[in-house]
Formats: C-alpha cells, structure tokens, sequence
C-alpha cells in the first residue's frame, strides 16, 4: 500500500473528476496551441536573439501543458497516484521547474522587448545571440536546481524566494519603463509624423517616394518604431496576464514555503485554480504576442490553407 508522503498534500477531493476535466480541456489548448508556435517559429526561423527567447517561452509553455498537466489531471482521477510519493515529487518538481523557468523567460521578454524599443539602432550590441543563449540557459538551469535542494530547507527557502521575487521585480520594472517608452514614442511619432505629412505624406508609416523617385529615410523609421510600439505594447499585456494567471500559484507556493497553517482541502482547491489559470495563460501567450507580428500571422493563415486545400472534396 502506498504511503502518503509527509512533506506533500495529496490531491484527494470530492469533485477532483471536474477539476481533472478542466485541467484536461485546458492542457490540451496549451499544448495545441504553443506547438503551432513552435510549428511556425520553426518555419521562419531567422537567426537572431529575439526569436531564441520566444522559442524558450513556447517550450516552457509546451512543457507546461505536456508535463505537469497531465500529472495532475492523472492524480486527480487516481486517488492511489494521488498518494503516491514518488508521483507528488515528480509534480513537485517540475511545478517549481517550469513556473520558475516560464517566469524568467517572460522576464526576459520583457527585457528584450524594452531593449528593442529603446536601442533599435544599435540593439544587438546590447542584446547578442550569445547573450540571449547564456540567459536562456540560466533561466532553466536556476528553477531546476532548486528542488534538488530540498532537503537543505533554508538554501531552499532563500533560493525558492529569488525565484518568485527576481522575476516579478523584472516584469515590474520593465512594464513601467516599456509604458513611459510608449508614452514618449507615441508623442515623438505624432510629431514627427504631423511635421513630414506636408512633403511626403507617408500613408500609415509605409515608405514613400517623391516624384523624383527619392525614398526618405524618415518614413522607414516610422514603419520599424511604429513596429516595435505594438510589440512592446504586447508585453504590458502579457504582464498583466501574469499578475491574473501565474501570480496565484506563486501565492500558493510561497504559502507552502512558510508553511501557513490551513485546511488541506482549501490548499488543494487553490492549487488547482491556480494551476488551471496557469494552463490558461499558456494558451494565451502565443496569442498576444504573436498575433502583432505579421509574419507570424501569414505563416498560421498558410498552415489551416495547406490544410484546407489537402482535405478531399466530400461526394
């Protein structure tokens, strides 16, 4: 008979069936959507820093959806796995493994869509792919190692706050100075726009040429910032999902790390609210920030035609 492990609180519920169904109907709504994205991010991929950091934050989100999903829907439907220790320490793991690596890598989202913003000239001095790999690294080797040391509970303690509070400073930080960025860019724009509208008239930011076939360089820096604007506005969105979705199950964790006395039942039903908005914010991920690039958006329109166009005409 299995016994139930001290140190973790099992899944036993009464209505855990529906809570396993709405975590599956949104595990797999994750996991759909973020391979579509790495579908397509596959399929133009361009060798830059940006596009490692977006493929770091699919896999997370895959992964999110591929793994501590289906662990949990498999405990909630089985009350021996449930009970299980060797199940709740694979659950506890990558609960810590994959929060942690989601959360930094949307810092460091946030981080390069600011540098974007602010240093669009000269951005991959700043940004370079070797940069962007070693902080893509650390954002998974760093929650990995963390349940390893469980054992030693401070250490763990002091690392698991880091982990929750690094990259909420981060997001934090960045939301304010992306916004202010915004704010003045938009301004800058309107201007610059209203003052060249007299000679050339750029429609909607695209380049334009006189009638001596001269291209002005203004109209093309209109369209590259007018481009990054709704880039960096995706971010704020992006952040405020993360205080809606992700911050919850950080509360959970940081409740179970103090070791807060209150009802087993009542922990259980905030960590799986938590974690089914978890699921919900994988699946909303892809969909505000890709839904601004336009490539993106071509390259998903082609997917569902060639699939179209594949399907036979029905008799």
């Amino acid at each position: 008979m299995n016994v139930i492990c001290s140190h973790t609180k099992p899944l036993d519920l009464e209505n855990g069936i529906i809570f396993g169904i709405l975590l599956c109907i949104a595990t797999c709504a994750a996991t759909f959507c973020n391979v579509l994205v790495l579908t397509i991010l596959i399929k133009m991929w361009k060798k830059s820093a940006s596009n490692h950091i977006l493929l770091s934050l699919a896999i997370a989100d895959v992964l999110v959806g591929l793994i501590l999903g289906p662990i949990t829907v498999l405990q909630l439907f089985d009350v021996e796995i449930s009970k299980d220790c060797t199940a709740n320490f694979i659950r506890g793991y990558f609960l810590i493994f994959l929060v942690g690596s989601s959360l930094l890598t949307l810092a460091l989202v946030s981080y390069d869509r600011y540098l974007l913003l602010t240093k669009l000239s000269n951005y991959n001095k700043y940004m370079t792919i070797n940069k962007a790999i070693f902080l893509i690294v650390f954002s998974w080797v760093f929650p990995g190692l963390i349940p390893i040391t469980k054992r030693i509970y401070m250490l763990y303690s002091i690392l698991c706050i880091i982990m929750y509070t690094l990259p909420l400073i981060a997001l934090v930080t960045f939301y304010l100075l992306i916004t202010r960025e915004v704010r003045k860019r938009e301004k800058d724009l309107f201007y610059k726009k209203y003052n060249s509208s007299k000679k050339y008239c750029p429609a909607e930011l695209n380049i334009h040429s006189d009638a001596e076939g001269i291209r002005h360089p203004n109209a093309e820096s209109f369209r590259k910032h007018f481009i990054h604007l709704k880039l960096a506005k995706s971010i704020t969105v992006l952040i405020a999902c993360y205080f809606a979705c992700i911050f919850p199950l950080n509360i959970w964790m940081f409740l179970e790390l103090i070791k807060v006395e209150y009802s087993r039942h009542s922990s259980n039903i905030f960590y799986l609210c938590s974690l089914f908005l978890m699921q919900v914010n994988s699946c909303i991920n892809p969909v505000i920030y890709f839904s601004k690039q336009k490539e993106f958006k071509k390259k998903f329109k082609n997917i569902f035609k060639r699939r179209t166009s594949a399907t036979p005409p029905s008799d």
